[in-house]
């Protein structure tokens, strides 16, 4: 009898195992998950779950800044690609295939491959939390959240879920609940940059910048975080500390140029976060995606050059639009006034 379509059992244990750490997203779990997706392969070379496997990890190296983005979506896509051919009726498949889209910023053929997999498997996770994911830069912010919610309920005890849960309540700026959910998750994963990155930013939502950067000197899962909740405290020297480390990244370590540019934003410098935020768009930096979807950064997207930067993206352009399609989000005052309030020469 096949098991998880392959008769090889020991593949399939490989497979398992390799989600497993999948799930986990740190660089070095994903580099186990890669390794045990690679086994389960030389056991079963056509097992089309061990690809999809694959193609995530990749995908996944990209977008967490693990790997070159241009390699590892290059890769992703090849090995999500070879999945389909093998089995189109695999939702693993369709979800890697549709999170390569996605940061090819093929919006509606991403949400076309996402929709697909929830059809076969109502209760695909990833699915679930990726389809989120291309929601929010869609603006469609209700639906992102009904997404996210329904990823969590078909596994509680998902990582993955519950972070991206966090995640997008952050996003809208419900503090309070992102609080709980980070709290939730770190309880399953101790060890989880993402989920204390992000837990950073909620406790910032409540004024706890101090207990934020506490945080993110320990946890960030990438030095530009770090520089964000710096910059945000005016603690200038910390900074620019950062930033000449960052200018000279070590062996092996790369910076995204649209975290990069939010801390020339929160300085105030809006010049060099410009020129950034168009080196990320030149690069086609994954995280150009989601950075506009920093609440405490939205004032600064309402420039002229960033609203060009989206529109070529396949996006809505202006920031405002984009957060009035946000249910209750005159509840912000302190945040909305700023998007109102900002002029540029």
């Amino acid at each position: 009898t096949a098991v998880g379509k392959t008769k090889n059992l020991e593949a399939y244990n490989l497979y398992l195992k390799g989600r497993y750490f999948l799930n986990k997203m740190s660089a070095e779990d994903l580099k186990i998950a890669s390794r045990y997706f690679q086994r389960a392969l030389q056991k079963d070379p056509v097992y089309a779950h061990a690809l999809a496997g694959l193609s995530t990890c990749y995908a996944n190296a990209g977008h967490f800044g693990y790997m070159s983005d241009k390699e590892a979506f290059s890769k992703a896509k090849k090995t999500a690609q070879k999945a389909l051919e093998l089995d189109d009726r695999l939702p693993e498949a369709h979800t890697s295939y549709g999170f390569v889209r996605f940061y090819e910023w093929e919006w509606l053929s991403a949400e076309r491959a996402f929709q697909r997999a929830i059809q076969i498997n109502p209760n695909s996770v990833d699915a679930h939390v990726l389809n989120s994911w291309c929601l929010v830069p869609l603006a469609r912010w209700e639906e992102a959240l009904k997404e996210a919610r329904a990823a969590l309920q078909v596994d509680p005890l998902s990582v993955f879920a519950g972070v991206n849960l966090g995640w997008i309540l952050l996003c809208l700026a419900h503090f309070d609940e992102a609080i709980e959910q980070f709290e939730a998750t770190i309880e399953l994963d101790p060890m989880n940059r993402y989920a204390r990155s992000l837990l950073a930013f909620a406790l910032q939502g409540k004024g706890k910048l101090d207990e934020a950067i506490g945080i993110l000197e320990q946890w960030a899962w990438s030095k530009p975080l770090l520089g964000w909740a710096y910059a945000a405290a005016d603690r200038k020297e910390e900074v620019h500390q950062l930033l000449r480390e960052i200018s000279s990244p070590v062996e092996g370590e790369s910076h995204s140029p649209a975290q990069v540019a939010l801390i020339y934003f929160f300085l105030g410098d809006i010049e060099n976060g410009l020129t950034w935020l168009d080196r990320a768009f030149q690069e086609h930096d994954t995280q150009l995606v989601h950075v506009r979807a920093n609440i405490f950064a939205a004032r600064y997207f309402t420039h002229p050059k960033a609203e060009e930067i989206y529109e070529r993206m396949g996006l809505e352009p202006k920031i405002e639009k984009v957060y009035q399609r946000m249910e209750g989000y005159l509840a912000y005052p302190r945040i909305f006034s700023d998007i109102a309030e900002a002029e540029w020469c």
